[in-house]
């Protein structure tokens, strides 16, 4: 799970994460907003897995926030939504990840 609480706790091709932080919010938000956007658009689960090649399980693990989504499919799912990327990102809690340069130290 990506935001287990159990540090233990892997998703596939991952390394183990704990719970709480700020990439967790993220993921959580991204779940909602996909929930939203899934709403909006009023297509059902059993679509938008098919279309990011995925099983159902895995694509209501991911609208839960159990589950990280890739960029690749983030994007398809824009498309298929007809929303912008950005939809999804603007004003995320922990903002701040996106905005610091990988050079910054402090």
């Amino acid at each position: 799970m990506c935001c287990s609480t159990d540090p233990t706790a892997t998703r596939p091709g991952a390394t183990p994460m704990a719970g709480g932080g700020e990439d967790c919010k993220i993921d959580r938000e991204l779940a909602i907003r996909l929930r939203a956007a899934r709403a909006q658009s009023a297509l059902s689960v059993s679509e938008l897995a098919d279309a990011i090649s995925v099983s159902d399980e895995t694509y209501q693990a991911i609208e839960r926030g159990d589950r990280r989504i890739s960029s690749l499919d983030l994007a398809r799912l824009a498309m298929i939504h007809k929303l912008p990327i950005a939809w999804f990102f603007e004003n995320l809690p922990g903002q701040f990840i996106f905005d610091r340069h990988p050079a910054d130290t402090n």
